[in-house]
């Protein structure tokens, strides 16, 4: 035990020398690599408040879409048009992964999740002021505003995808639990300020007489309810969460216990430590084939349970120091098969969820009023960190449970999609029952796909590392510009959909 120890010892005191003024005692060296070993709660607290800023901009925004689909032009094409533009903006995931691949080094993830941050809170102030402003184009109305910084705002996201996560294999893999709850927060907290500013009604049909004299006209019109609070303020509302993000990020990559976090703080740069101890000194000859080996991240990965086993134990370590940012590569253990079926399973999720559904959302719950489009929209952002907070105590730990549960959210999906395709006159539409079952349907899916997106994350994060992280956040953006592509073609091009008129004749 006391030739690991000292070695172990060597290799943390040379780290924390640069950073202490004082030398650390072998007991004092172990006790904080046991000290690693245990979860952070301030850095647990620190990773869901940066992870709220991946998707809170656009899911922010499509927390207002009942009150935007009344406002704006588009009506209840509006999400479609939406869908279509967060998913062009994947060119910012593309652009990302061809500048890592060809700078490598040169390209700080810590700088791109700050670029994110501060681009995601200007355009939400932004929204703010511009987002009712409108353009005629081609002889028609649009929100041209409102789309363009949609835009923006969907570049920044998309792109978060494939940024956030290699930078949280910079931390041990039981943080990812906490990650993907912040980007379930992400929805949560603005589907709380949603539900604040009112549930909505349908709006109210009114007479206007048009003309005067004989020649007067009376026509129906629709007066939509007043929210408790504006538009323009909840999109302040979110500017402040994007800001109290970007102080989280800057906690995580500045204060020294986090840092301690990272998995990496305290190997050096580029170096292959060994640490091996004998059961009688020469009796034992180096033998790097027989020895079990343990390769990772170390302390985590080498199994520490507060004392070394006589087993070699190899920790490799290439780090990318830029200041805050590192990268990591675990050792994969997952199977070609298995890692295909992962992420095709991977790209029908977010077809399904970021492409197909959010377009055909208002076709299928609007026939059932206002009132069913609030509450399927806004309990939906609640079902999603409710179900990733499930995992924080119990996961699918095998694929064939991840393929099941996916076929029963698929088969819910499908559900919705009949509904859309038979508006504005779908089944039970004139009782409650109808409105429960709409309601209850997109809840119901929200949070089975969101329960099967952490656990597919955790399984790559503890069996592909950072590189199938990566995979895994291309290929949700791949799906979901699938999806979307199929949906715009559906609704906008095909015209397969139909919406009834506010007021009827």
């Amino acid at each position: 035990m006391s030739g690991s120890l000292s070695l172990m010892y060597d290799v943390v005191s040379d780290e924390l020398s640069e950073t202490s003024p004082l030398s650390p005692t072998p007991v004092d060296a172990m006790a904080e690599l046991e000290e690693t070993a245990r979860l952070s709660p301030v850095t647990y607290l620190l990773v869901c408040c940066f992870a709220v800023s991946s998707w809170v901009a656009v899911q922010g925004l499509w927390v207002e879409l009942p009150l935007l689909v009344q406002e704006l032009p588009e009506g209840w094409a509006l999400p479609s048009y939406l869908v279509i533009i967060i998913q062009v903006a994947n060119i910012g995931p593309i652009v990302y992964g061809v500048a890592k691949s060809r700078l490598r080094r040169r390209l700080s993830e810590s700088a791109a999740v700050g670029a994110i941050i501060a681009v995601g809170a200007g355009a939400c102030l932004l929204l703010a002021f511009f987002w009712r402003r409108t353009t005629v184009v081609s002889g028609q109305s649009h929100s041209v505003a409102l789309i363009a910084l949609t835009g923006i705002l969907a570049l920044v996201d998309c792109t978060s995808s494939v940024v956030y996560l290699p930078f949280m294999a910079a931390f041990p893999s039981r943080y990812i639990t906490a990650f993907y709850i912040g980007e379930g927060l992400s929805g949560l907290v603005p589907g709380l300020v949603g539900i604040a500013q009112g549930v909505g009604d349908s709006p109210k049909c009114v007479n206007k007489t048009a003309g005067d004299g004989d020649y007067s006209l009376a026509e129906l019109v629709p007066v939509n309810p007043e929210p408790l609070f504006s538009v323009a303020a909840f999109f302040v509302v979110l500017f402040v969460i994007m800001c109290f993000s970007g102080i989280a990020f800057a906690g995580l990559t500045k204060l020294p216990r986090c840092r301690l976090e990272m998995t990496k703080t305290r190997l050096h740069k580029n170096a292959l430590y060994r640490c091996e101890e004998a059961p009688n000194a020469g009796s034992r000859t180096e033998d790097t084939n027989d020895a079990p080996r343990h390769e990772g991240v170390f302390p985590e990965t080498v199994g520490h349970t507060g004392e070394l086993d006589n087993s070699e134990v190899i920790v490799y370590s290439d780090r990318r120091d830029d200041g805050h940012g590192f990268s990591f590569d675990a050792p994969m253990s997952l199977s070609l098969p298995q890692l295909v079926w992962i992420l095709a399973l991977t790209a029908w999720i977010n077809a399904v969820t970021n492409g197909l559904l959010p377009s055909l959302q208002s076709y299928a719950c609007l026939p059932y009023g206002h009132r069913a489009f609030n509450l399927a929209v806004k309990l939906s952002t609640i079902a999603n960190p409710a179900a990733c907070f499930l995992c924080y105590f119990r996961q699918l730990g095998s694929v064939t449970s991840i393929g099941s549960a996916t076929l029963v959210a698929s088969v819910i999906s499908t559900y919705l999609v009949y509904l859309a395709a038979v508006s504005p006159t779908p089944p039970l539409q004139a009782v409650w029952t109808g409105q429960a079952l709409v309601v209850t349907g997109v809840v119901v899916e929200t949070a089975i796909f969101s329960y099967v997106k952490v656990n597919i994350a955790s399984y790559l994060s503890e069996r592909g590392g950072s590189s199938a992280l990566f995979w895994c956040g291309a290929t949700t953006q791949l799906g979901s510009f699938i999806g979307a592509a199929i949906s715009f073609v559906l609704v906008e091009v095909l015209a397969l959909f139909h919406s009834s008129p506010p007021c009827p004749t």
